[in-house]
């Protein structure tokens, strides 16, 4: 979903996977180089890395607004099974021991 609303489908980053710890994050072109700067379609997005990422590390985004990563795991992992049909096994999610992982 753009910031305006409007959904998109884009054939590469549709393929990440979700995480409540990404290291990646979708924007738009236009606000990452201004638009005056930016030259291509005005709708293109890109995956940028938001925490260092080793060679061979699955890139992840999450599927939630960030505001709710500061929620309780069973809170996020409700909110995933509501609204994208899966039950979250993140590395976060994963972690045994901590209620608000």
């Amino acid at each position: 979903k753009l910031r305006d609303g409007a959904l998109a489908l884009y054939d590469k980053i549709c393929m990440v996977s979700h995480s409540c710890g990404p290291n990646c994050e979708v924007i738009e072109a236009v606000e990452l180089h201004g638009a005056a700067a930016w030259k291509g379609h005005p709708r293109a997005t890109m995956l940028r890395t938001t925490a260092p990422v080793m060679a061979g590390e699955e890139l992840t985004i999450s599927y939630v607004p960030s505001m709710i990563l500061h929620s309780p795991r069973k809170t996020r992992q409700a909110l995933l099974q509501t609204l994208r049909g899966f039950f979250c096994r993140c590395k976060r999610c994963s972690r045994r021991g901590r209620s608000r992982a």
